[in-house]
């Protein structure tokens, strides 16, 4: 509790450390990942079981509609993979851990189909291979650039349930010469944006499909390669 505002911010801790301990455990044992040092089933695990997915897993169990709280466009998801990691620690606390990993095995491990190969692309920073598309295709890394486009601060929003604290969204566009070729945001920093808006660029302009899937692809920040 934060002064007189009640969140869920205790539950949501213990939520994550029981998704890191169950859903490493998931992959350790899965026939698929057999041969995978632990630094690639980290890989897997980060892509399968990221907020991205637990955000769709909270909608598709119904959990939004007991989130107190209109998200927005750039909160949305976040928000409900936050709410879903509480959900996660407060049946732990309330009911013991093999209850929640029957929840667990019902409701998450029994819609994923493990596909190791995906490590190969996960693995892949999207600007090391976008610095080899432009080899390959005798495009000058001269011609590159980077521009923020969008640099703002969304609000914070209180509920009953959860309090946001405001956080700034960096939009960065990607040009080849003078046209674009790539767009991408991002909350946590404008080189993960850089790093979407590369990733835009391969799958649209490059049609490198190793970025689209089902998948959530890992942020890259390689600050070593940059257009900006």
């Amino acid at each position: 509790m934060h002064g007189r505002i009640f969140t869920n911010e205790r539950l949501e801790m213990m939520g994550k450390k029981v998704l890191n301990l169950t859903t490493t455990e998931y992959l350790m044992a899965n026939e698929n990942t057999h041969g995978l040092t632990f630094e690639e089933i980290e890989y897997l695990r980060k892509a399968y079981f990221g907020t991205h997915q637990l955000s769709k897993l909270a909608e598709r169990i119904g959990l939004p509609k007991y989130v107190l709280w209109t998200a927005t466009t750039n909160g949305k998801e976040k928000i409900f993979g936050k709410a879903f990691c509480a959900l996660v620690g407060a049946i732990y606390v309330d009911l013991g851990s093999v209850q929640t990993k029957q929840f667990l095995d019902k409701h998450l491990f029994a819609n994923i189909n493990v596909d190791a190969s995906v490590v190969e692309y996960l693995t892949d920073s999207p600007k090391s291979v976008f610095m080899e598309t432009l080899k390959v295709n005798k495009i000058n890394p001269s011609q590159i650039k980077s521009i923020v486009v969008n640099n703002n601060s969304s609000g914070s929003e209180i509920s009953n349930h959860f309090t946001l604290t405001p956080h700034e969204v960096h939009t960065v566009a990607l040009y080849i010469g003078k046209n674009k070729v790539g767009e991408g945001s991002s909350t946590k920093s404008i080189a993960a944006a850089e790093t979407k808006a590369i990733r835009d660029a391969l799958l649209i302009r490059f049609k490198d499909t190793r970025y689209k899937g089902s998948v959530e692809q890992l942020d890259y920040e390689e600050n070593q390669i940059s257009f900006l």
